[in-house]
């Protein structure tokens, strides 16, 4: 008999190790998506206004998306999904119509590259401009005037700074723009492949001569990568909402 509950403790142990594991596994862009289309139907996230996660190390454990929804009061609609598969139906999103307009909207069939796949290239490219970074923070919306899907990581160090952005196409995965903050000094530097003059490439000043000066930046570049101030996403309502 003690053997018995020495075995079904063992197992409990085990399953209880297991579930947890697989709960804090993170979530990619496209494993998000997956589940919030099995959950209220792939056909609602057609068109996407926006993804947003904070905190990668290097992948998100959470997501918020906003996407087009002609039955919406504001036109668009909020999801969130977590850790556990947990998935929570937010709402008409009203923080853009009717006031402001989307940048534009994502085809989601364009989207070829995952937040896996970008992490791998904003890596890269820190790693070539010898910058250092303890987590992401994730940014998935069109590209100017077009459907294009836009991956922006910025690219946070132990002190919750900023120290650079990366902005990767999610079709092609080429590099579309990226920032460095050197904040090595009394102010910080700020080294922008879209400054006049610099060089897609590396940012520096090309064969121009355009030596324009780089600005100090407060960490805030368009388009924000931190959390809502005063997020209304309350904890105990995605533990009710988990069955919605």
């Amino acid at each position: 008999m003690r053997k018995w509950i020495l075995l079904s403790l063992t197992v409990l142990l085990i399953g209880t190790a297991i579930g947890q594991q697989q709960q804090s596994v993170p979530l990619s862009g496209k494993n998000a998506l997956n589940i919030l289309g099995q959950k209220f139907g792939a056909n609602r996230f057609l068109w996407i206004v926006e993804m947003r996660a904070f905190k990668g190390v290097p992948q998100p454990k959470e997501w918020t998306v906003v996407v087009y929804d002609p039955a919406s009061i504001y036109l668009l609609n909020e999801y969130w999904v977590g850790e556990g598969g947990r998935t929570v139906n937010e709402g008409p999103y009203d923080e853009i119509y009717p006031d402001k307009a989307p940048i534009g909207y994502i085809d989601f069939t364009k989207l070829k590259l995952d937040s896996v796949a970008a992490f791998t290239v904003a890596e890269g490219e820190a790693r070539r401009a010898r910058v250092g970074f303890d987590s992401l923070n994730y940014v998935l919306r069109a590209r100017e005037y077009s459907n294009e899907p836009v991956w922006i990581l910025a690219l946070v160090d132990a002190e919750d700074r900023l120290v650079g952005k990366v902005h990767v196409s999610g079709v092609t995965g080429s590099v579309l723009r990226t920032v460095w903050i050197n904040r090595q000094g009394p102010s910080p530097k700020v080294i922008d492949t879209a400054l006049p003059g610099n060089s897609p490439a590396t940012g520096i000043p090309g064969a121009s001569g355009n030596t324009t000066q780089q600005r100090p930046t407060s960490g805030e570049l368009y388009p924000s990568t931190r959390p809502k101030q005063g997020s209304v996403r309350i904890p105990e309502r995605r533990v009710l909402g988990a069955d919605q």
